[in-house]
């Protein structure tokens, strides 16, 4: 019979003796309160005891005198016992882990070695030694109390047997002093057993924990020297990502430090040429290979590329980690924000265990891979937007001194375009022209950046002027739908208004067709734009609001000449010729009608200068253009900040000089808005007297106020820029600046400037 047969049949008959069937009873494993579980060495030391202990007591059974037995029945004896040995030994090594196994298996022994004892001759038997197996088996895999009982069974079976032998006249307690002897020594192996086992088990015990201790401390040092050179490599990395100057470079250092950091075949980036995000109906095209050169395009194209494209979407998915379909690579996707792929890590690893690894740790290159990405395209963007910020403002330093706002129009809307990469920018203003004071009624004026195939203006002009409706009364940023002649949405029109604290000028408008953009990343940049664009559109029109008051200045200096000096002359030359034509009755006659033809042209050109000098004198014609913009201004800052604004004039302004005005000018706009701005004023109350010898500003407001002690304690500048222009301008002209305010309370600012004698004075630009 072959040995797997043999196993076979042995545990069907073992199953069928001891109904140890796991479908009628489930056995649980052995396990010994003092052990964890069975030691190989000491079940090979136990079968080495069995066989030695059965050689040992069958030669003293064969070489006795036991005259009841032949000695042909005491062989086959013995090769019986060995028989059921050998059964024994295989018996226990299939159950030597199960607890109720084990106890039948120790007591079927101890009954089978208590009948061959009382049928041997009985505690006289060499057999009785036979019992040391069943006894040191039962003290080291079973509780204790099984041990003893197993022992006093046997011992007690022993003398029964005897007791049987010798018939009954003979008495017990004789045959326990003929074997008293054994009757000690078994219970003292029993204990000596016993103590052995204790002993045994607890250095075994203590054995096994140090040996698992020492394993964990050794897996520990292997993880953590893993850890450690994981994270040297990822700090490697990070410090080396840090002082890369484009993306390629970092992604070449992400390919070599994962390579290093885990046992990778080969590692490599796929730099899309265009980003993924999970919107976009398409799958990645086109992309620039960079990796750690173990990899050829070719090759990724034939074993990896095209999976990634027909299963893309699942990035956007769990974990966003994709295992190849022969789970030979893995990708894992670098993301900027709102879940945007801009490229593809792909690793090949070595064997199943390194692609769970990776999946557990690529995460940290990945993270920090996007963060340096990312902040290096900020400052890039940075970078970009410091250099257009200053290309902007030294054209506007320059172009808002001109007197055409379409220049301003054409320079912000080129740098509109190249900052936000809109394929349109629309810039729309309208009633420039009669915020300058100009007679002529109000004029829309607009400029386009962009290419002319580009959304056409057919398509954007209706959705801008409902934009320019709708910010004309309510200055906020919006969007509108840009569609075709079908009504099929082609692109978004991102809207910000154009205005200051007086007025809204117009509106700047940002194009975009399907293609992904931030609308928030717009919209701040067009806002910045646009408010840059309003203080240069405010600054050309003071500037032109000042040559208007120098050019009106200067006609009236022309007026004044032409009447006093020119004037008076032809005035004279009148009268002189009509003295003339009074004593004229003895002139020729001819002479008479060239004295009356000359006087009668006199007299029309005298009329004629009259109507120049009314025409250039601005007192004379009434015009009160200084007076008016203030107005305009006042009245636009009422609208557009909805609150009440009480302008009282008193005088003419007439006294004033040009410095005097536009410093006055300047100094009601920066104080209203400071009222506006910090004083969350409701009311203001704007009052401006002028007389021959001293004109006086008031401006009041019901604000919040401030502590101005303070103010001018904690500001260097002695003062906020606002006020300091204002102290500047007023000193200019030599006059007095003051501010009266308290927290919780009203805010005033006072100027007093001498009108006659004064200094032309010099205007201090904002």
């Amino acid at each position: 019979m072959e040995k797997g047969q043999g196993d076979f049949f042995l545990n069907r008959i073992v199953r069928r003796i001891f109904h140890l069937s796991s479908e009628q009873s489930p056995q649980k494993e052995l396990v010994s309160f003092r052990s964890p579980n069975f030691n190989l060495r000491v079940f090979q030391a136990f079968t080495i005891l069995r066989y030695l202990t059965l050689l040992l007591t069958s030669l003293a059974f064969l070489l006795g005198p036991y005259p009841l037995f032949l000695p042909t029945l005491k062989l086959a004896l013995v090769v019986v016992l060995f028989g059921l040995a050998a059964l024994s030994v295989r018996a226990y090594a299939l159950y030597q882990r199960k607890h109720q196994a084990v106890k039948v298996l120790a007591l079927v022994e101890t009954l089978f070695i208590t009948g061959l004892v009382i049928y041997t001759g009985g505690l006289a038997s060499p057999f009785v030694w036979y019992m040391l197996v069943p006894l040191v088996l039962s003290s080291m895999h079973l509780p204790y109390p099984y041990t003893w009982a197993f022992v006093i069974l046997f011992l007690s079976g022993s003398l029964m047997g005897d007791l049987y032998r010798q018939g009954s006249g003979f008495p017990l307690h004789s045959a326990a002093l003929s074997h008293l002897d054994l009757l000690l020594l078994f219970p003292l192996l029993t204990l000596i057993i016993q103590v052995f086992a204790r002993i045994y088990y607890t250095l075994a015990e203590q054995s096994h924990q140090l040996e698992l201790q020492q394993e964990e401390l050794v897996g520990a040092y292997i993880d953590l020297s893993k850890n450690h050179q994981l994270m040297q490599t990822l700090s490697d990395f990070q410090r080396n990502a840090v002082t890369c100057k484009n993306e390629a470079d970092i992604y070449t250092r992400l390919a070599a430090a994962v390579s290093f950091a885990f046992p990778l075949e080969w590692a490599a980036v796929l730099d899309l040429s265009e980003p993924l995000f999970p919107e976009r109906t398409q799958a990645f095209g086109d992309y620039k290979l960079v990796g750690d050169g173990k990899v050829s395009k070719k090759y990724l194209e034939s074993r990896v590329a095209q999976e990634l494209r027909d299963r893309w979407q699942e990035f956007f998915s769990g974990r966003g980690i994709l295992l190849g379909e022969e789970q030979d690579w893995l990708a894992a996707p670098i993301r900027l924000e709102k879940k945007k792929t801009i490229s593809l890590l792909v690793v090949q690893a070595k064997d199943l265990n390194s692609r769970n690894q990776i999946k557990e740790t690529l995460a940290f290159f990945i993270s920090f891979t996007e963060q340096v990405i990312q902040g290096l395209r900020s400052l890039r963007q940075t970078e970009e937007s410091l250099q257009h910020l200053s290309n902007i403002y030294e054209a506007v330093e320059t172009v808002s001194r001109r007197s055409d706002p379409r220049e301003i129009l054409d320079l912000f809307c080129s740098y509109a375009r190249s900052l936000t990469g809109s394929e349109k920018i629309v810039f729309w203003v309208e009633g420039v022209e009669s915020a300058a004071g100009s007679s002529e009624g109000s004029e829309s004026i607009y400029s386009v950046k962009g290419q002319l195939s580009v959304f056409p203006e057919e398509y954007w002009q209706e959705p801008l002027l409902r934009a320019w409706a709708e910010i004309k009364d309510n200055p906020v940023s919006l969007v509108q739908v840009i569609e075709d002649e079908e009504g099929t949405k082609i692109g978004q029109m991102v809207c910000v208004p154009v205005k200051s604290w007086a007025r809204c000028f117009g509106l700047m408008a940002a194009l975009h067709g399907e293609k992904s953009y931030s609308v928030d990343e717009t919209l701040q940049k067009l806002t910045l734009l646009a408010k840059m664009a309003a203080i240069a559109i405010e600054r050309n029109l003071t500037e032109i609001f000042t040559d208007k008051l120098l050019l009106l200045e200067e006609q009236k200096r022309i007026a004044n000449e032409i009447h006093d000096s020119i004037s008076q002359n032809l005035f004279s030359i009148v009268y002189g010729l009509e003295s003339v034509s009074k004593h004229s009755q003895g002139l020729d006659s001819r002479l008479k009608r060239q004295v009356t033809s000359i006087q009668e042209v006199a007299s029309r050109t005298a009329k004629e200068l009259r109507v120049l000098i009314y025409r250039l004198s601005p007192r004379k014609r009434g015009d009160e253009t200084f007076v008016k913009e203030i107005r305009n201004y006042l009245d636009g800052l009422s609208n557009i900040n909805d609150i009440q604004i009480d302008f009282q004039v008193e005088g003419s302004e007439e006294y004033l000089n040009p410095a005097m005005r536009s410093a006055f000018y300047r100094i009601i706009k920066e104080a209203t808005g400071n009222s506006i701005r910090h004083g969350h004023c409701s009311t203001l109350q704007v009052k401006l007297e002028m007389t021959p010898f001293t004109a006086n500003l008031n401006i009041t407001d019901n604000g919040n106020g401030f502590d101005v002690d303070a103010l001018y304690a904690q500001n260097r500048f002695n003062g906020g820029l606002g006020i300091l222009n204002m102290q500047e301008l007023t000193q200019s002209l030599q006059g007095s600046f003051e501010i009266q305010s308290t927290p919780g309370e009203e805010t005033r600012v006072i100027c007093h400037v001498p009108t006659s004698p004064v200094s032309p004075g010099k205007v201090v630009s904002s």
